[in-house]
């Protein structure tokens, strides 16, 4: 028995949304969510296959699947939205800063294998992590 790939147990959004005034708004929103299960690699072994023709390589031994979970995920985006006329249109400026304190959140973790001039492989756990704080600014017409 093992959970689905994107089991979270605990899954929190809190949104903020403030209108200033008419033509001025903000809105926040902080994500929380626990980390989702993986299988780590726990030990690797190189297998010499020449004396039955294989070829030589290093193979790993995976925990229980499922065994481990990724850290938590969290995150904090902010906008600012001005609204303003522009003769028989509306001109909207949105600025967004999406992570805004640039947490670290892993998309994935995984190995990698470095071998040496003596055949020695040594193995690292890296992690993948998408999207910084990144800030964006748009101008929309609406007509």
């Amino acid at each position: 028995v093992f959970y689905p790939k994107y089991d979270r147990r605990h899954d929190l959004s809190i949104a903020l949304a403030w209108q200033a005034d008419e033509r001025l708004s903000f809105g926040a929103t902080w994500t929380y969510a626990t980390g989702a299960p993986y299988s780590a690699p726990l030990a690797q072994y190189r297998y010499d296959g020449s004396p039955l023709g294989f070829r030589d390589e290093t193979r790993v031994f995976y925990s229980a699947r499922d065994a481990y979970r990724y850290p938590d995920y969290h995150r904090l985006d902010v906008n600012a939205t001005y609204r303003f006329p522009i003769g028989d249109f509306r001109g909207v400026v949105s600025i967004d800063l999406f992570n805004v304190y640039n947490q670290d959140n892993p998309f994935a973790i995984y190995p990698t294998y470095d071998e040496d001039e003596s055949g020695a492989v040594t193995a690292t756990i890296n992690k993948l992590s998408l999207f910084p704080f990144v800030p964006s600014a748009t101008f929309t017409l609406e007509f």
